[in-house]
């Protein structure tokens, strides 16, 4: 599906920044293929997400925050051209069901989860820090790097995880890092999410991250903020197609009708039911 929003209708909010800077020397692409479906196994997805790491401090996130610059860029060239629609898609931006950002302090043991919600940034700290490994003497080769099993559980899911000590990384994706090297495939044991290492680069010059001031908040109310920023922007979504500012296109590029719009958001939600934590 495409979402397509009115150019005079497009604002991209401010953040306000604290001062907390977060170095990072690599830049890890991970693939996460996942069954969001827990009725329909047959079914996957996935998409590529982002681990930026250094020695103490790293940040994992999704491909649209990766790349937010040039994103940025690609959206302001279309406004310039006159089109009556900046199309979210071509400018390099990519639908995910990955919002949350993790900064990790590696040093500290400590990780922050924020995610801008109700035109507000909030963020709790992870109350299950550190996680406990288990470690195995299994080995096996994995993109031409000697990696090594460990175990672990973590929010109602056993996981394995193969890491190599040939990358001078303590880190791995997602929540999980503390091994003794970094994790280059993570799976849960009914490998409903799996992490696979794709690519992993030095970077020439170190990207700095500054940790957004957020409103803390419990995990739990964090988690009930994001049904409510769900139901928000579907209604807001619908108001738009409902007023003329916004539309949705089928995978034919077809325009979708109100009640097509509808149905698309109820079969999303049913379709959603497996959530990578259970607890």
């Amino acid at each position: 599906m495409k979402t397509l929003l009115s150019i005079a209708l497009l604002c991209i909010a401010s953040v306000l920044f604290a001062q907390e800077e977060y170095t990072t020397d690599y830049k890890v692409q991970y693939e996460l293929t996942y069954h969001a479906d827990s009725l329909n196994l047959d079914a996957s997805q996935s998409e590529f997400l982002y681990l930026f790491s250094g020695s103490k401090q790293s940040v994992y996130t999704n491909h649209n925050i990766a790349f937010q610059e040039e994103i940025e860029k690609n959206m302001k060239l279309q406004k310039a051209s006159g089109q009556g629609y900046v199309d979210w898609n071509k400018a390099g931006g990519q639908d995910t069901n990955f919002e949350d950002t993790y900064y990790k302090n590696l040093e500290e043991n400590k990780v922050y989860v924020s995610r801008e919600m109700l035109e507000k940034q909030y963020g709790y700290l992870e109350p299950n820090i550190p996680i406990k490994w288990n470690l195995t003497e299994d080995s096996k080769e994995f993109l031409g790097y000697t990696v090594q099993k460990a175990t672990t559980n973590f929010a109602g899911r056993s996981y394995i995880a193969w890491f190599t000590l040939e990358i001078p990384l303590n880190d791995g994706p997602y929540i999980f890092y503390g091994l003794p090297g970094l994790i280059v495939e993570l799976y849960d044991e009914k490998k409903h999410y799996h992490f696979k290492m794709q690519s992993i680069e030095k970077l020439e010059k170190s990207k700095v991250w500054i940790i957004p001031e957020y409103n803390k908040v419990s995990k739990e109310e964090f988690r009930k903020l994001v049904i409510k920023q769900i139901d928000a922007e579907e209604s807001e979504f619908l108001r738009g197609i409902s007023e003329g500012w916004a539309m949705m296109l089928d995978d034919n590029e077809n325009v979708l009708s109100e009640s097509e719009v509808r149905r698309h958001y109820r079969k999303q939600k049913e379709r959603k039911n497996n959530p990578i934590e259970l607890e």
